[in-house]
């Protein structure tokens, strides 16, 4: 690919400290966090989450659930996460 077809990735440090910081403000426990990282980081299935984390698939699926409606919440609130969402869009720039 031509390198003026190429996409260019950038790092938004804001947008990085913001999910940082409604993770933390979400997980209640280790458990928690744990379905934060094999399901939402590391896209695992449920039943790969569960041979790597111990926890029931049942549990999983439930705080995966919860977790996604506090995570939104959240992070719907943050201001770095508003300009992404809802700046308008930039022809010339596909990423900000």
């Amino acid at each position: 690919m031509p390198p003026d077809e190429r996409m260019e990735w950038t790092t938004d440090e804001e947008l990085e400290e913001a999910v940082a910081r409604a993770v933390a403000f979400c997980c209640e426990d280790p458990v928690d966090l744990a379905v934060v990282e094999s399901i939402f980081i590391a896209n695992l299935s449920l039943r790969r989450a569960q041979a790597v984390t111990g926890i029931p698939k049942t549990t999983i699926a439930r705080r995966r659930d919860v977790l996604k409606t506090r995570l939104s919440r959240t992070l719907g609130e943050e201001p770095s996460v508003q300009r992404r969402l809802f700046r308008e869009a930039d022809p010339q720039k596909p990423y900000p």
